[in-house]
């Protein structure tokens, strides 16, 4: 093999070894609240995120008490629901919240979101705008329907394909179950912190705060006080699938440990992801049994807490930093058809064109570690000249966003 070809296959094995992208989306300034475009919108402890099947974001504000949504098409955000700190139902910014802290969505586009310390389970219908409160009262534990439910703070909440919601009531240690029609139920949990596998009321939590559900209505719970997840399959038996020993080691599911962990979500693989407070992300592959550092604290900075998976890209928040990211894979699969685009010349000596039959939106290029060495986002225009001859000779990886959202990954050579 010719040197330049070991050198290039090197490279582009380096390429794979890092080809997760952490980028934030908005709240660049810093803690506060904002609503406008991406670059000037400020969040104040942001939590739970949850995304719609065409990737608008939906995030509970905690410390504003907000509902906001990031428009994907417009590149704006918006407050839907809330206004001051309290209890109110009401049409969207009449509302009241008092710390929300978790938010799904069901298959009529209806959020749901647990209002940790007003107690309850609030419904948002984003063709009216109404909030209505769909289950709890006062605070306290009780099963039943509606209003006769009551929790002590919901904190987490996901829902499964057939639009029953899962909720983690964090203070009490229980999963509770909501029927679409309003009916709580305790599912698995005792009420008495500490750890226990077992069926239903046999098995004990401590502290859980985080919740995903599979196809299959398995509920997977980020078990922050007792640092592991756990399983609860929808009988209500509850097992320990990773964790148990506080502390940081990677390897198969029985030898790892977690740190305190906040949210969880699955992928489209059967792979868990969790965030653990100090500052990493971590993926469980459920296939293999095996745990790892998807991200670390060199590419996280800030406290990971809230996160979700949608179309191929990981959403998450950092609270105390007032951040909303995502994480995408660089080599993913192309949106664009290879005829829409043209990068010319290619090697190149550090000079190359671009040519789309659509407008491109904005251009990034990553070295073969990851990071971000070149950014336009505002290029409006099918054909730009790049000029990167102030760039070390090797492996690039350009990535082109077209005006309607399509992408396009393209490897370069400069010699």
């Amino acid at each position: 093999m010719h040197k330049k070809s070991t050198i290039l296959f090197i490279l582009l094995i380096c390429f794979f070894a890092n080809a997760q992208q952490v980028t934030t989306i908005t709240g660049f300034l810093g803690s506060g609240y904002e609503d406008g475009s991406l670059a000037t919108a400020k969040f104040r402890g942001p939590s739970g995120i949850c995304a719609d099947p065409i990737g608008n974001l939906y995030i509970a504000d905690s410390n504003n008490s907000l509902i906001r949504k990031i428009d994907i098409v417009t590149g704006m955000v918006s407050t839907i629901a809330g206004s001051t700190e309290g209890y109110l139902d009401g049409y969207g910014t009449s509302a009241k919240f008092f710390r929300p802290t978790g938010i799904c969505m069901d298959s009529n586009g209806n959020l749901f979101v647990t209002d940790a310390f007003n107690w309850r389970i609030r419904k948002i219908n984003l063709t009216t705008g109404m909030v209505t409160t769909f289950a709890g009262s006062s605070q306290g534990y009780a099963n039943g329907n509606g209003p006769i439910a009551k929790f002590i703070e919901p904190i987490a909440i996901c829902i499964d394909n057939d639009d029953n919601l899962y909720v983690a009531d964090n203070q009490v240690s229980r999963i509770r179950k909501i029927t679409p029609s309003g009916l709580v139920s305790t599912l698995a949990g005792s009420g008495v912190a500490g750890f226990a596998d077992g069926v239903g009321s046999a098995a004990i939590f401590y502290n859980p705060q985080g919740l995903c559900v599979d196809a299959q209505k398995n509920i997977y719970v980020a078990d922050s006080s007792n640092f592991r997840v756990r399983k609860i399959t929808p009988d209500g038996t509850v097992t320990t699938i990773v964790g148990g020993t506080y502390g940081y080691h990677d390897g198969a599911n029985v030898d790892a440990m977690l740190k305190s962990v906040d949210g969880i979500c699955m992928d489209n693989q059967n792979n868990l992801y969790v965030t653990e407070n100090n500052k990493i992300i971590r993926k469980i592959d459920l296939n293999a049994n095996v745990v790892s550092t998807f991200m670390s604290e060199s590419s996280l900075p800030g406290d990971p807490f809230g996160i979700c998976f949608n179309n191929g890209t990981i959403y998450f928040t950092e609270v105390s930093r007032g951040k909303i990211k995502k994480i995408t894979n660089l080599l993913n699969p192309t949106t664009f058809e290879e005829i829409d685009f043209n990068i010319y010349p290619n090697p190149n000596n550090g000079i190359f064109n671009i040519e789309s039959k659509t407008s491109i939106s904005s251009i990034y290029i990553y070295d073969t570690r990851g990071r971000t060495t070149y950014f336009n986002e505002k290029v409006y225009a099918d054909k730009v000249e790049i000029n990167l001859t102030a760039f070390v000779k090797g492996l690039y990886l350009v990535k082109i966003i077209g005006e309607e959202g399509k992408i396009v990954n393209k490897k370069i050579v400069i010699n």
